[in-house]
């Protein structure tokens, strides 16, 4: 009987050229997976970044079914004859320490008050209470915060600014215009209004965009802003959490040099301005006067953002507002 050769069915190894593409293969597949982990996670961030805007839409809305008018930008008084909201003279906050009943944090809210009648000020009651961190005004994604405070741990920060061409009266509500009154004018933080009573439609309206907790150094937003018993915001301050969106540095830039507002890479540290939207995502995520997040291109125009962003100005949205 014929004997079968030794080592007839030893499986031969793999050659080298064999090995490489074995190599290569996985290292582009892990590749690929890294790729998809990233995106998913990209993904997931702005969700929840999306998420947070849609919450405070809704809080506006219920805010207007409790008030029948929006929230102001800012309550309190100039200490003397004239109201920086007339309807919210003891209230020293923004907007969003008006909405905080409507986004579950009534505690928080309620911690602020002190005397009778009662006198809401964030900056000196509840701890104060605007040191503390509220998970539904910051942006997962926002680089300036990695624990949803600023400012070496003295407040908390948003990643989302009012509008303050929606929340406060206007001097002219033209596309010329966008100015707010002077703080002598009673109302001047307080439009006082329905949501319905804006001119070119909750659809079409910005009411918060994406901004930088934190801005260089010393400079930011936190959403428990105050100026002080008795004094009006001035124009222009540190950490104030709104700003007037439609006046843009980059809108007096040439189209080949500037765009609507700043989007990656994030200059956050060096050369962001709080007085200008900007966000760590693809698209600028801002809310609508109708409680829906939308992501907003940077190549959009600035004369169509700028409409976007004053309520009464009476024009009709461009073409590149729906791409």
């Amino acid at each position: 009987m014929a004997t079968i050769p030794r080592g007839h069915w030893r499986r031969p190894g793999f050659t080298l050229l064999e090995l490489l593409i074995v190599m290569g293969l996985g290292v582009i597949c892990f590749g690929l997976l890294v790729g998809c982990v990233q995106r998913v996670h990209t993904s997931s961030l702005q969700g929840q970044c999306s998420n947070n805007l849609k919450q405070i839409g809704l809080g506006v809305h219920n805010f207007e079914s409790t008030f029948k008018r929006m929230p102001p930008l800012y309550g309190g008084s100039n200490g003397e004859s004239v109201a920086n909201s007339e309807k919210f003279s003891r209230w020293w906050g923004s907007t969003h320490v008006f909405l905080l009943p409507y986004i579950e944090r009534d505690s928080v809210y309620k911690s602020m008050a002190s005397g009778s009648p009662p006198v809401y000020d964030p900056t000196t009651n509840g701890g104060p209470a605007n040191t503390q961190a509220i998970s539904t005004y910051a942006c997962p994604s926002d680089p300036s915060m990695s624990d949803y405070i600023v400012a070496g741990g003295a407040y908390g920060g948003t990643s989302y600014v009012a509008n303050a061409q929606v929340f406060a009266p206007l001097a002219d509500e033209t596309i010329a215009g966008g100015a707010m009154y002077p703080s002598s004018k009673p109302n001047f933080t307080d439009r006082g209004v329905p949501i319905a009573r804006l001119q070119d439609g909750a659809s079409n309206i910005i009411f918060f965009t994406h901004s930088y907790a934190l801005c260089g150094r010393g400079t930011g937003t936190i959403w428990g802003y105050g100026a002080g018993v008795d004094k009006p915001p001035s124009p222009i301050d540190t950490y104030q959490p709104w700003t007037r969106a439609s006046y843009l540095n980059q809108t007096y830039l040439t189209p080949a040099n500037g765009a609507a507002f700043e989007v990656q890479p994030n200059r956050y540290l060096t050369k962001c301005s709080i007085t200008d939207p900007a966000t760590p995502h693809s698209a600028m995520m801002v809310l609508l006067g109708d409680a829906s997040v939308r992501g907003v291109v940077a190549s959009i125009s600035p004369d169509t953002w700028n409409k976007a962003c004053l309520p009464n100005d009476g024009n009709k949205m461009p073409a590149d507002w729906d791409q």
